[in-house]
């Protein structure tokens, strides 16, 4: 089964990466309530990262553990957009978003389940650029607070959605290496277009 399912998983990730997968794509996407709940589904990049952080947050334990993940990314989501719309934009920012799907992926492909330190680092890391993305596009004149709303509630659901499918599949480790190997080699390609 896995060798007729490496070609489509090929294909899949090569017809993805053939467009534009980035969210942050301008000021013309922000603004308001609408424009804060549909965010997370307009680029890939967040749309991977925030359901494959609860994804490897499901495989740390159980408990608070596993809540403190997707908490500690929200957290840290709404700090990156507060510093970008102070104008504090952080280096390299659209290759460190990329490079977050890319490792993320890797980390849920290689089901290991790493120690707290370094696994809300990454996490925090992760969040406070796409975080600060978001704020710097934010265009004087927006309504910043309903839109910061949006993207946090669904980014929360992305995050349950992640946590459930993360539990679901913990008997299915096949397929949570075929999700973190695809992310990875989208986050790779998007780290090359960075």
């Amino acid at each position: 089964m896995q060798s007729k399912l490496l070609p489509r998983v090929a294909l899949a990730t090569g017809l993805l990466l053939s467009g534009s997968a980035m969210a942050h794509t301008g000021p013309l996407t922000h603004g308001g309530l609408a424009a804060g709940l549909l965010h997370p589904f307009t680029g890939l990049d967040h749309l991977l990262v925030m359901f494959g952080v609860c994804l490897w947050s499901a495989r740390l334990g159980s408990g608070r553990i596993v809540l403190l993940m997707p908490l500690l990314f929200l957290g840290f989501l709404a700090t990156g957009f507060g510093l970008g719309m102070a104008g504090l934009g952080l280096p390299g920012l659209e290759a460190g978003i990329a490079a977050s799907v890319l490792v993320i992926g890797m980390v849920i492909a290689m089901q290991r389940a790493m120690v707290t330190p370094p696994a809300a680092g990454l996490i925090i890391v992760a969040a406070l650029l796409h975080g600060s993305a978001h704020g710097l596009e934010m265009p004087a004149g927006s309504a910043v607070v309903p839109f910061l709303g949006g993207v946090l509630a669904v980014s929360l659901m992305l995050h349950l959605a992640g946590l459930a499918s993360g539990r679901v599949l913990a008997n299915r480790p096949g397929l949570l290496r075929v999700f973190g190997l695809v992310t990875g080699l989208i986050g790779g390609g998007l780290l090359l277009g960075a």
